[in-house]
């Protein structure tokens, strides 16, 4: 007897699905799918994805579930960044437009950002590009950093927090949102911003890099799809075209 023939008849009675079993299957594989095209589906956020809590540190944080519709009017790279008006650091207004001729590195976070937390490893990576980018490229280069939480990061707040993070306020600006659909351009922008239980505060991460005239050159989305040397390589070919 051969070592296959003996395997088959050695085999339990019953292992294979029967026809009946393999049409319900299939049944049961296409109403899921139908059903799944037709309902909006719940994704949580993972934290390597760029869900940032604020007062939550990286290890334990486990963001509420939270329907992203917003994310189908994300901006696609080649379109032109919407404005956003804003108080800086300094308590000066400013406005996005403000910056044409420069490229812009636009990224979001909160100063209640606690260390270990993704918002404070972007920044990280911001500070490590404010320390090792060319230094002949910085008058065509700005960092802006937008605050997710406006009622907290007052001028004063953000202030405290760059000399914290060790922010050269001759590159990099920390800023606060004043306009009432911040919210909403802030998803244009690939950033999702929501309440937590306890009314913490939430969001994804974005990193933009904005050309001289306003549009989106690049993107770099949550924290582990990228380093700080492709935010650096994108932003110097950005500022050479």
């Amino acid at each position: 007897m051969t070592a296959s023939s003996r395997s088959s008849r050695d085999r339990a009675p019953g292992r294979l699905p029967s026809p009946h079993r393999l049409c319900a299957g299939l049944a049961t594989i296409v109403v899921a799918l139908i059903v799944s095209a037709c309902t909006p589906i719940e994704l949580p956020l993972p934290a390597d994805e760029g869900a940032t809590p604020a007062g939550s540190s990286e290890e334990g944080a486990r963001p509420e579930t939270l329907l992203l519709p917003g994310f189908d009017s994300a901006l696609d790279l080649g379109e032109k960044v919407p404005n956003l008006d804003l108080t800086t650091q300094h308590g000066q207004p400013l406005e996005l437009i403000d910056l044409a001729g420069t490229v812009v590195v636009l990224s979001f976070f909160s100063c209640q950002h606690p260390e270990g937390s993704p918002g404070a490893a972007v920044a990280r990576r911001l500070l490590e590009l404010q320390d090792t980018l060319r230094p002949d490229l910085w008058d065509r280069v700005r960092i802006l950093t937008v605050s997710t939480e406006p009622l907290n990061d007052i001028p004063e707040v953000l202030l405290r927090c760059g000399h914290r993070l060790g922010t050269d306020f001759d590159r990099w600006t920390l800023a606060t949102p004043t306009s009432a659909d911040f919210t909403t351009t802030a998803a244009r922008l690939g950033v999702m911003i929501w309440q937590e239980e306890g009314n913490a505060t939430a969001h994804t991460l974005s990193t933009l890099v904005i050309d001289q005239e306003g549009y989106l050159a690049d993107r770099f989305r949550g924290l582990t799809q990228w380093s700080v040397d492709d935010l650096i390589a994108s932003v110097v070919q950005t500022a050479e075209r």
